[in-house]
């Protein structure tokens, strides 16, 4: 497994435990024998807001939280810290059965299992 770029880059620059605005989704990834399995936190997410894709070696987890203008407007905010609005992050895994990949979102978390390609065993084929 190998994280993207960007990852790469944003955990040598910064805290890997902070959460920002900026659209960083915290997430836990535990590499077992037979597969990864991810643990992304989106509290107070619907589940129906949250998009799972694999394409091209790429797990791409993407939420979308939108705030309604009409009820918006009759509110006078002293703090605002909730996000509103996309948040998208990606991980490259090398090898995952792009066929055998479960999501589940409960109590605000959703995990996600990536099940790795059944390598196959090399026979030596005796030449008579």
């Amino acid at each position: 497994m190998a994280y993207d770029l960007y990852d790469t880059l944003y955990d040598a620059l910064f805290d890997e435990g902070r959460v920002s605005k900026n659209g960083f989704l915290k997430t836990d990834i535990v590499e077992d024998p037979d597969c990864y399995i991810l643990f992304v936190d989106l509290p107070g997410a619907k589940k129906e807001n949250i998009n799972v894709d694999y394409s091209n070696k790429y797990l791409k987890i993407t939420y979308k939280n939108e705030l309604n203008e009409d009820e918006n407007h009759k509110k006078k905010y002293v703090r605002r810290e909730r996000f509103y609005g996309s948040l998208s992050r990606s991980f490259l895994f090398n090898d995952v059965d792009a066929n055998n990949i479960e999501a589940s979102y409960s109590d605000g978390v959703l995990k996600v299992i990536l099940h790795k390609k059944v390598e196959e065993n090399v026979k030596a084929i005796e030449i008579k």
